[in-house]
């Protein structure tokens, strides 16, 4: 038994957070929980943070958002000074470490609407799955986030083909 129990949530880093949170919002049906901290705070500096999460100097943190994403992991904003080093854009699937999230819907054309519809741009799509993902209306489309973000929508009513011992997991649908 595994003393993890599954990812409780995902930080994106944002250049508005009010932007950020109105197309959460709008495009997934996404909840405000709690902001950690807000403009009218006192920012959280990186020579408080810098050893806990990698905050470059001379940045701050001026907002944090929690909200709740249906049936899968919370996903937590920030909003960050910018000091001329961070990154300027969103990682590719050509570059190291995270690069995109996948979020499972029963109707990937209304899924691509409502993303869209909220700001969102999606690739060439849907794509059919393949291998293990291959069957009757499977499917797999990727999209960004209006700060470039990538997200993958995906469906898979037929199931995957495994051998593994533990299956893959999927969001319970919503009630």
């Amino acid at each position: 038994m595994s003393i993890f129990r599954g990812i409780e949530h995902i930080g994106l880093t944002v250049p508005d957070i009010e932007q950020a949170e109105r197309f959460f919002v709008e495009a997934f049906g996404a909840e405000t929980l709690y902001s950690l901290v807000t403009k009218n705070d006192t920012p959280q500096r990186a020579s408080n943070l810098m050893q806990v999460n990698g905050l470059l100097p001379g940045t701050q943190v001026i907002s944090m958002r929690m909200m709740r994403l249906a049936n899968g992991p919370n996903v937590e904003l920030f909003e960050i000074t910018d000091n001329g080093e961070g990154r300027k854009e969103a990682a590719g699937v050509n570059d190291r470490g995270l690069h995109h999230f996948s979020m499972y819907v029963d109707d990937i054309e209304a899924a691509k609407d409502a993303f869209t519809a909220a700001g969102g741009v999606m690739t060439h799509g849907p794509v059919d799955g393949f291998g293990p993902e291959e069957g009757e209306g499977n499917q797999v489309w990727f999209g960004r986030f209006p700060w470039g973000t990538w997200l993958e929508l995906i469906t898979l009513p037929a199931g995957v083909k495994s051998e593994a011992s533990q299956p893959r997991w999927f969001p319970e649908a919503n009630n």
